[in-house]
Parts: C-alpha cells; sequence; structure tokens
C-alpha cells in the first residue's frame, strides 16, 4: 500500500500555469510589483515599458493577456490596442487613472475587453484575467475550427490546414478557397462566386487562375486528387465541398470517377 500523503492543496493547478501575459506600464515600480504578484500565481510575465515595446512582445511571445496603461510614452494605451487589433485578438485589459465614463468607453472602443481604473485591487485583477482568458478559450474552442473530421482539419486563427496532423502548405488563396467552400458545405459554389470571393473586384481578368488553383488545393489536402474525398467539381455548375460523411455509399462510389477542371 502506498503510503504518500498529498495534501490537497497541492493539487490545485495554478490559475496562471500554461498562460504567458503581458504587461505594459511605463512605472517601473508598478510594473515590478506586477509581475512579482502574477508569476506567484503561475503566469510567465513579459513587461514592457511602452506601446511598440508591447507590440514586438506580442508578436514574439503571443500571450495569453495583455495589460496595457493608458499614459505611456511613444504610444499610449489606446493607440497601442488599436495596433494590436490589426493583427491580433488577443485579450486586454486597459488600466488607467482616468475613470470618467467616456475613458471607459474610449478604452473599449479601441478594442479593449475590459477597463480598470487605477488605483485597483490586485485580487479583482487577478480575477479578470482569468475571467477573460477563460472567455477567450472558450470562444476559440467553438469558432477557431472551420472543419475537422480527424483526417482534415482547417483552422481558422491563425490560418492553418492539417492532414493527418501534419501541417500542410498552403498559399493564401488556396485557403481561401477552401474556407470558402467550406463555409457554403454541401451546397455547389459557382465559378464566378469563387473568382469573386478570392480574387475580389478584378475576378474577372482571373477566370483562367481557379482551375490551377482548385489542382494545387487537391493535391494538398487529397489523398488521391484525381478521385477526390472533400473537393468535387460539378461540370458546368462550379464546385462543392462535400466529405465523405455527407455522402451515401453510392454517391461516394460515383465520385471516383475522374473528373475534368
Amino acid at each position: 500500500m502506498c503510503a504518500i500523503s498529498i495534501s490537497p492543496s497541492a493539487l490545485v493547478t495554478p490559475p496562471g500555469q500554461g498562460h504567458t501575459l503581458l504587461v505594459a506600464d511605463d512605472d517601473p515600480a508598478l510594473r515590478a510589483v506586477l509581475k512579482n504578484s502574477l508569476e506567484q500565481e503561475g503566469y510567465r510575465v513579459r513587461c514592457a515599458s511602452n506601446g511598440a515595446e508591447a507590440l514586438d512582445m506580442v508578436r514574439q511571445a503571443r500571450p495569453s493577456a495583455a495589460i496595457l496603461d493608458i499614459v505611456m510614452p511613444e504610444m499610449d494605451g489606446l493607440q497601442t490596442c488599436r495596433a494590436l487589433r490589426a493583427f491580433s485578438d488577443v485579450p486586454v485589459i486597459i488600466t488607467s487613472g482616468l475613470d470618467s465614463e467616456g475613458d471607459v468607453i474610449a478604452g473599449l472602443e479601441a478594442g479593449a475587453d475590459d477597463y480598470m481604473a487605477k488605483p485597483y485591487s490586485l485580487a479583482v485583477l487577478k480575477a479578470r484575467l482569468v475571467s477573460v482568458i477563460r472567455r477567450d478559450a472558450a470562444g476559440r474552442s467553438t469558432a477557431n475550427l472551420l472543419y475537422d473530421d480527424g483526417h482534415l482539419t482547417v483552422q481558422v486563427y491563425p490560418p492553418c490546414v492539417r492532414k493527418n496532423g501534419r501541417v500542410v502548405a498552403l498559399r493564401p488563396k488556396e485557403y481561401m478557397l477552401l474556407a470558402g467552400l467550406i463555409m457554403r458545405r454541401g451546397s455547389i459554389v459557382s465559378r464566378d462566386t469563387l473568382l469573386m470571393l478570392v480574387w475580389g473586384s478584378d475576378w474577372s481578368n482571373k477566370s483562367r487562375v481557379l482551375a490551377p488553383a482548385i489542382s494545387r488545393l487537391r493535391r494538398a489536402i487529397e489523398d488521391t486528387p484525381r478521385t477526390p474525398d472533400y473537393v468535387h467539381t460539378r461540370h458546368h455548375l462550379g464546385y462543392v465541398f462535400q466529405p465523405p460523411s455527407d455522402r451515401d455509399p453510392s454517391s461516394r462510389a460515383a465520385s471516383g470517377k475522374r473528373y475534368s477542371e
């Protein structure tokens, strides 16, 4: 019989375990206090003294959440948050000595997920961090996968396609073609619609690029591109994303015929 005694508290996972945080504030004393306190909760903490540093660190560290002070040199918290939203949806909590209704609204409109007026309670800050990270994780788990059947996985952000667990190298427009077809799963999408969706306003000059792009996409995601399981041609009509799970055996057998672009 095992005689090892484990305290119940030892089995509790720290709330920050596995998460990296960014703390951006021009006050070195406050940065030090936040870093020390949050690391005690299990977080890995990266610090920045201005907005430009903060943006670089988000790109490098990919934090689970960011705490941005409004008053910072070079680029204030609001400007930093707006710039951040151009390439990242990391949860952001803005902190500021400004606490009017207009200040809070400005912070939220800049893209922040929460706003805390200084001085604030460290316990409340920690609780809000857990909350925004939890909401973000829940949103990603339900919305970040566009398609997954255990064989083919299509992720929304960052855009990524995996086949049998391995990343598939797709060009941006090939990914857009696949995503556009998946979002219309089971419906025939005309060539003109796909051209407009992927190539934009000058699609009418791109009619010859669609078939080669579909061929490259099939070579990347299909086991046998000549008898595709996912992206099917409907002659004179367009293309349809119809995986094996959506088809009965007779239609699947029919799909084994050679196709033409």
